[in-house]
């Protein structure tokens, strides 16, 4: 590690760099050119002292070699190690790199689980239309996501030296979907009236 700018373990990170990494599966050579060294320091120049790098984004795409989880990996991903050099070039210039993964945005999982997503009262998709661009489709932790979510996390802190987790997109959803309306009638709630709906949108997302 580099003595001139260390962050150390409990220290406030006093500048943080959050690096928007949303990379779509059509974008090739992804990380093709990295340079780790040249990465870090960068970084460190400009006093930089922790970073968030991508482990999952919200196209559902995995930048790092993931043994679990193969077919999301991202079949752009030139430098399958990409994840991995940038938390070890970081570290070793004192830069802590807490690691992304998105929670209830992400269309991979979307096109391929439409049982996990978020439904309206109407019976619609939550968040999303089927010809609208991006990837706002809303994913309903109470579903079977919720078990791919924590095996997916555990990969990351398995395989890594991590300094955090940053889960991103953790809100209330309103939401019908089957597995909502199941639970909110044995809790006891009425899954027709909005108001109670909301209140067992708040138990959800507190429960997460």
């Amino acid at each position: 590690m580099t003595d001139n700018n260390p962050c150390k373990k409990n220290d406030l990170a006093y500048r943080q760099i959050h690096l928007d990494f949303h990379t779509s599966e059509h974008i090739g050579s992804v990380g093709q050119l990295f340079d780790g060294e040249q990465f870090a320091r960068t970084l460190f120049d400009s006093g930089v002292n922790s970073v968030t790098c991508f482990a999952r984004s919200h196209h559902g795409m995995l930048y790092f070699d993931s043994k679990k989880f193969p077919e999301r990996v991202h079949p752009g991903l030139r430098n399958k190690n990409l994840l991995k050099e940038q938390i070890q070039a970081c570290h070793q210039h004192g830069i802590r790199v807490p690691v992304y993964i998105t929670v209830q945005w992400d269309y991979y999982t979307a096109m391929h689980h439409p049982e996990w997503l978020c439904m309206n009262e109407d019976g619609s998709i939550s968040g999303w239309k089927p010809y609208q661009a991006g990837f706002y489709a809303n994913l309903c932790v109470n579903t079977g996501y919720l078990d791919f979510l924590k095996q997916q996390t555990a990969e990351v802190l398995e395989m890594f030296d991590v300094d955090g987790i940053f889960f991103d997109i953790v809100k209330t959803v309103d939401c019908s979907c089957t597995t909502c309306r199941k639970i909110m009638t044995d809790l006891g709630l009425e899954p027709s009236d909005k108001e109670q709906r909301m209140k067992f949108a708040d138990i959800s997302i507190n429960r997460f």
